[in-house]
């Protein structure tokens, strides 16, 4: 038996999947969020067959998480309902995921596209650094060529 997806954020029943970096995914129509099943977020960080522009990177720096401050677990699973543990994702960073252990990984809108940034400069970064003493000038003018 397959149990409905709902979004956890504004409880719209999720429609068909739809593909995001040839994997397929449950975006919600009414909030923007995706839901990712359990081991889809490795599939989509091995696929980066999206590549981000310097103008994407910096909008979506800018924006940021709004409301991430507390860490308690607030939104219902996408697939049972039980409470997920939030958690930010790399331990420092501003992006803050929630998660069902046995079912999968909730993305606010933008979230997921930060984790690829993310990914990417963290990439790039150890690249240089293998060649040779990293700057921040290194990896700024890596990202955006």
């Amino acid at each position: 038996m397959t149990l409905r997806k709902t979004c956890p954020r504004c409880r719209t029943p999720f429609g068909p999947e739809t593909p995001y970096e040839g994997v397929p995914i449950d975006r919600c129509e009414g909030c923007g969020g995706i839901w990712l099943d359990e081991g889809e977020l490795r599939s989509v960080l091995e696929a980066r067959s999206r590549k981000f522009s310097a103008e994407e990177v910096r909008a979506t720096k800018k924006r940021g998480n709004p409301g991430l401050e507390p860490l308690k677990p607030d939104l219902p699973c996408a697939k049972c309902g039980a409470l997920m543990t939030r958690f930010r994702y790399s331990g420092t960073s501003e992006i803050v995921l929630d998660q069902c252990a046995g079912h999968g990984l909730w993305f606010d809108p933008d979230e997921l596209e930060a984790i690829q940034m993310a990914v990417e400069e963290r990439e790039i970064a150890e690249k240089l650094r293998d060649e040779r003493p990293t700057t921040i000038f290194d990896v700024a003018e890596s990202l955006w060529q």
